[in-house]
Protein backbone atom coordinates (compact mmCIF):
# COMPACT_ATOMS: atom_id res chain seq x y z
CA UNK A 1 0.00 0.00 0.00
CA UNK A 2 3.04 2.47 1.02
CA UNK A 3 4.32 1.50 -2.53
CA UNK A 4 1.45 2.68 -4.43
CA UNK A 5 1.23 5.74 -1.68
CA UNK A 6 4.26 6.56 -2.77
CA UNK A 7 4.00 6.38 -6.35
CA UNK A 8 0.52 8.43 -6.76
CA UNK A 9 2.59 11.01 -4.80
CA UNK A 10 5.37 11.28 -7.13
CA UNK A 11 2.34 11.52 -9.70
CA UNK A 12 1.13 14.15 -7.80
CA UNK A 13 4.77 15.48 -7.72
CA UNK A 14 4.61 15.29 -11.73
CA UNK A 15 1.30 17.27 -11.91
CA UNK A 16 2.71 19.85 -9.85
CA UNK A 17 6.20 20.45 -12.03
CA UNK A 18 3.37 20.50 -15.57
CA UNK A 19 1.36 22.96 -13.35
CA UNK A 20 4.12 25.42 -12.69
CA UNK A 21 5.74 24.80 -16.50
CA UNK A 22 1.99 25.65 -17.49
CA UNK A 23 1.69 29.17 -15.42
CA UNK A 24 5.34 30.01 -16.20
CA UNK A 25 4.30 29.75 -19.89
CA UNK A 26 1.22 31.83 -19.38
CA UNK A 27 3.04 34.19 -17.49
CA UNK A 28 5.70 34.85 -20.27
CA UNK A 29 2.93 34.84 -22.80
CA UNK A 30 1.07 37.36 -21.25
CA UNK A 31 4.13 39.83 -20.18
CA UNK A 32 4.90 39.33 -24.57
CA UNK A 33 1.12 40.25 -25.15
CA UNK A 34 1.44 43.25 -22.75
CA UNK A 35 4.68 44.56 -24.29
CA UNK A 36 2.76 44.59 -28.06
CA UNK A 37 -0.08 46.48 -26.70
CA UNK A 38 1.99 49.10 -25.46
CA UNK A 39 4.15 49.30 -28.32
CA UNK A 40 1.18 49.68 -30.63
CA UNK A 41 -0.48 52.22 -28.39
CA UNK A 42 2.66 53.72 -28.43
CA UNK A 43 2.62 53.64 -31.98
CA UNK A 44 -0.57 54.24 -32.61
CA UNK A 45 -0.51 57.80 -30.35
CA UNK A 46 2.79 58.86 -32.42
CA UNK A 47 0.58 57.69 -35.80
CA UNK A 48 -2.25 60.21 -34.61
CA UNK A 49 0.47 63.48 -33.37
CA UNK A 50 1.59 63.10 -37.00
CA UNK A 51 -1.88 63.41 -38.56
CA UNK A 52 -2.18 66.81 -36.45
CA UNK A 53 1.33 67.86 -37.68
CA UNK A 54 0.40 66.93 -41.27
CA UNK A 55 2.80 64.34 -43.30
CA UNK A 56 2.97 62.83 -46.60
CA UNK A 57 0.24 60.10 -48.03
CA UNK A 58 3.17 57.44 -48.24
CA UNK A 59 4.01 57.73 -44.80
CA UNK A 60 0.33 57.94 -43.47
CA UNK A 61 0.32 54.65 -45.67
CA UNK A 62 3.60 52.88 -44.24
CA UNK A 63 2.16 54.28 -40.67
CA UNK A 64 -1.39 52.07 -41.47
CA UNK A 65 0.24 49.37 -42.81
CA UNK A 66 2.69 49.09 -39.58
CA UNK A 67 -0.40 49.46 -37.27
CA UNK A 68 -2.11 46.10 -39.32
CA UNK A 69 0.92 44.00 -38.22
CA UNK A 70 0.82 44.95 -35.21
CA UNK A 71 -3.07 44.20 -34.66
CA UNK A 72 -2.47 41.13 -36.26
CA UNK A 73 0.51 39.97 -34.12
CA UNK A 74 -1.44 41.69 -30.57
CA UNK A 75 -4.44 39.09 -32.50
CA UNK A 76 -1.95 35.84 -32.34
CA UNK A 77 -0.34 36.75 -29.27
CA UNK A 78 -3.69 36.82 -27.50
CA UNK A 79 -4.71 33.32 -28.82
CA UNK A 80 -1.81 32.36 -27.71
CA UNK A 81 -2.38 33.53 -24.14
CA UNK A 82 -6.04 32.04 -24.41
CA UNK A 83 -4.06 28.75 -25.24
CA UNK A 84 -1.83 28.92 -22.45
CA UNK A 85 -4.57 29.69 -20.13
CA UNK A 86 -6.56 27.11 -21.23
CA UNK A 87 -3.35 24.27 -20.97
CA UNK A 88 -3.04 26.01 -17.47
CA UNK A 89 -6.63 25.38 -16.63
CA UNK A 90 -6.45 21.76 -17.62
CA UNK A 91 -2.60 21.42 -15.63
CA UNK A 92 -4.99 22.71 -12.28
CA UNK A 93 -7.42 20.01 -12.77
CA UNK A 94 -4.88 17.59 -13.57
CA UNK A 95 -3.40 18.32 -10.69
CA UNK A 96 -6.17 18.60 -8.40
CA UNK A 97 -7.40 14.98 -8.95
CA UNK A 98 -4.06 13.76 -8.41
CA UNK A 99 -3.69 15.22 -5.07
CA UNK A 100 -7.12 14.63 -4.20
CA UNK A 101 -5.90 10.85 -5.13
CA UNK A 102 -3.21 11.28 -3.26
CA UNK A 103 -4.78 12.17 -0.39
CA UNK A 104 -7.52 9.40 -0.65
CA UNK A 105 -4.68 6.91 -0.99
CA UNK A 106 -2.77 8.68 2.29
CA UNK A 107 -5.69 7.74 4.37
CA UNK A 108 -5.80 4.67 3.33
CA UNK A 109 -2.26 3.72 4.54
CA UNK A 110 -2.99 5.43 7.46
CA UNK A 111 -6.56 3.26 7.72
CA UNK A 112 -4.10 0.33 6.92
CA UNK A 113 -1.37 1.18 9.27
CA UNK A 114 -3.50 1.85 12.49
CA UNK A 115 -5.62 -1.54 11.48
CA UNK A 116 -2.03 -3.48 11.46
CA UNK A 117 -1.08 -1.37 14.76
CA UNK A 118 -4.31 -2.52 16.47
CA UNK A 119 -4.32 -6.17 15.21
CA UNK A 120 -0.92 -6.73 16.26
CA UNK A 121 -1.43 -5.00 19.60
CA UNK A 122 -4.68 -7.51 20.05
CA UNK A 123 -2.23 -11.05 18.99
CA UNK A 124 0.23 -9.62 21.15
CA UNK A 125 -2.25 -9.54 24.65
CA UNK A 126 -3.99 -12.90 23.51
CA UNK A 127 -0.14 -13.87 23.55
CA UNK A 128 -0.22 -12.57 27.15
CA UNK A 129 -2.84 -13.96 27.96
CA UNK A 130 -2.53 -17.02 26.87
CA UNK A 131 0.92 -17.02 28.82
CA UNK A 132 -0.64 -15.90 32.20
CA UNK A 133 -3.58 -18.76 31.88
CA UNK A 134 -0.70 -21.60 31.34
CA UNK A 135 0.86 -20.01 34.01
CA UNK A 136 -1.83 -20.05 36.26
CA UNK A 137 -2.93 -23.49 35.11
CA UNK A 138 0.42 -25.03 35.75
CA UNK A 139 0.39 -23.65 39.36
CA UNK A 140 -2.97 -24.84 40.11
CA UNK A 141 -1.42 -28.69 39.19
CA UNK A 142 1.20 -28.38 41.12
Amino acid sequence: MQVLHRAMDLRQQAAARRLEGGRRELSLLQARLDELTTYREEYLKDYRQSMRTGFQAVAMQDYRHFLGRLDQAVNQQRALVEAAAARARQLTEGWRQEKVQTQVMGKVVDRCRVEEEQGRERREQRECDDRATRGRGGRNLG
